[in-house]
């Protein structure tokens, strides 16, 4: 996704988005950790993911209030943690590696929409969008054994092409 496709989404839907996460968690600095996790999951997609429909707002929404429900189940599943406990800012090295990984996870994706897309598709509806079997098979108008059967042959080729390290940090 290009600088400027990026920019026009975020300006256009980021108060939605906020709306949308602040709704479920009732904490604005939790919200807007949902929100630039799923922009930062938007910065993988390419132009044409987006572009395709017309339908990004409802996807954006959708997205987000699934990652608003991750996070309210994690915030309540957490223990309090003290201070000292808390790690002190990400190192460069840290940051470095973030965007190592961010830049091979984008070939991945690119290489299975160019090669595999029915694969693709699975893995975006799955790891991206965070839906479930029935969802997902349903909204691709495929079988759920259909869609189980593509997701293991994604994950077995992303095994085989990229590693064991990589196949394990993203799925």
């Amino acid at each position: 996704m290009s600088t400027s496709d990026f920019n026009h989404v975020f300006l256009q839907y980021r108060n939605m988005m906020m709306n949308v996460a602040y709704d479920v968690l009732k904490d604005y600095h939790l919200s807007q950790d949902v929100c630039q996790d799923v922009f930062f999951k938007l910065t993988v997609l390419s132009p044409e993911q987006l572009t395709i429909s017309n339908k990004t707002k409802n996807l954006l929404a959708v997205v987000t209030f699934n990652k608003a429900i991750d996070y309210y189940r994690r915030r309540n599943r957490l223990a309090e943690v003290s201070f000292d406990e808390v790690s002190e800012t990400k190192t460069e090295l840290e940051i470095n590696e973030m965007l190592d990984q961010r830049n091979v996870l984008s070939k991945v994706f690119r290489d299975l929409r160019d090669n595999h897309p029915d694969w693709y598709d699975v893995i975006i509806r799955i790891c991206f969008f965070e839906e479930d079997g029935k969802t997902a098979a349903r909204k691709l108008g495929i079988n759920v054994r259909t869609l189980r059967t593509r997701y293991f042959r994604a994950r077995k080729y992303i095994y085989k092409e990229y590693g064991k390290d990589f196949f394990e940090s993203i799925l």
